[in-house]
């Protein structure tokens, strides 16, 4: 059995969190550099880089059917953020007091996820409600 291999260099910062996007054919690379980058992962071409968040990225998740990924910084926010509409960021969610590490979209409800902190919480947030008062801050 050959085995095939695809190794690149992305940045000059450590990369933490990866996720494939299947039906985009992308793979999206969270780093320490606070950048998401997101890559074609046949012809690894880079299709958008850009300053996510103020400190190292975490986990990253990618919406079941929805074009959204959510991910997780050590500035504590949780951001999401919608590719249809050119990677806007279309909420921030705070409230934990220290990195959140895991992020998990519902496997019965994809509009809610969980986030499990270091501060020895979980908290299950609504992911679609998007106030006005409550839209993206920080970096991007």
């Amino acid at each position: 059995m050959q085995v095939r291999e695809k190794t690149f260099e992305i940045a000059n910062s450590r990369v933490r969190s990866a996720r494939f996007v299947a039906r985009k054919e992308w793979i999206v690379i969270g780093a320490d550099d606070g950048f998401i980058r997101v890559y074609n992962y046949n012809t690894m071409e880079n299709i958008i880089e850009f300053k996510a968040h103020s400190d190292f990225i975490r986990p990253l998740i990618v919406h079941p059917s929805q074009s959204y990924l959510l991910s997780a910084s050590d500035d504590k926010h949780i951001k999401l953020w919608d590719w249809e509409t050119g990677w806007e960021c279309t909420k921030t969610f705070e409230g934990h007091e220290h990195y959140a590490m895991q992020l998990a979209f519902n496997p019965r409800d994809a509009n809610v996820f969980a986030s499990a902190s270091l501060d020895r919480t979980i908290k299950v947030s609504l992911a679609f409600i998007v106030e006005s008062n409550n839209a993206c801050t920080g970096v991007n």
